[in-house]
């Protein structure tokens, strides 16, 4: 099965192009969502990322307080690195099982949306990279739009991720997103008649 790598940075639009690639019948697996999995009350990842960081990452509900702990994580370097060890290794086993599974129903291929495909030289495991990029002001705009964070933890974010500039010149195929929703269907739908 051919295993196409899919990424980006905080509010390239990388989700956005996932859910329209999802739209025209790929099956794309998504990483955020697979470590959001794994690190739930019942997941494998909640009690060793509570061991590593404390209890005030827990919320009141009993569950990880995501906001906090990016907070904490995204301020410092060793701290980031510490959780990735904690959930890289549980997301990338289930992918795996999710990748498998696929291939057992006979797929051609899947996408696979993981935003830090270069910051953990994963790109020797894809037949091809999609990178969705866009300008440092764009992607702030747009993450603050969301409400979910203030600029200074956002442009922590970006800082933390190899610049999309540099992610363009590794990509078999560049999605632009600078312009409206129209524009980023056309080029996906462009896109998905290339890969099939």
């Amino acid at each position: 099965m051919k295993w196409i790598g899919l990424t980006g940075g905080i509010g390239s639009g990388k989700s956005t192009v996932a859910e329209i690639l999802r739209n025209n019948g790929i099956d794309v697996i998504d990483a955020d969502a697979v470590a959001r999995e794994v690190t739930e009350k019942s997941g494998p990842g909640f009690g060793p990322v509570v061991s590593a960081f404390g209890k005030e990452v827990v919320n009141l509900q009993g569950g990880l307080d995501r906001r906090r702990l990016g907070e904490i994580v995204f301020s410092d370097k060793k701290k980031l690195e510490k959780l990735e060890g904690i959930l890289h290794p549980l997301v990338k086993e289930r992918v795996a099982k999710l990748r498998t599974d696929l291939e057992k129903k006979g797929k051609r291929f899947a996408v696979y949306d993981v935003p830090l495909l270069f910051e953990k030289n994963m790109q020797g495991q894809f037949s091809d990279i999609i990178v969705v990029s866009c300008s440092v002001e764009t992607q702030v705009m747009r993450s603050l739009a969301r409400g979910t964070l203030e600029e200074k933890e956002i442009r922590s974010r970006i800082s933390a991720q190899i610049p999309l500039s540099q992610k363009v010149k590794n990509a078999n195929y560049v999605i632009a997103n600078e312009g409206t929703r129209e524009d980023l269907e056309e080029q996906v739908e462009e896109l998905v008649k290339k890969l099939k």
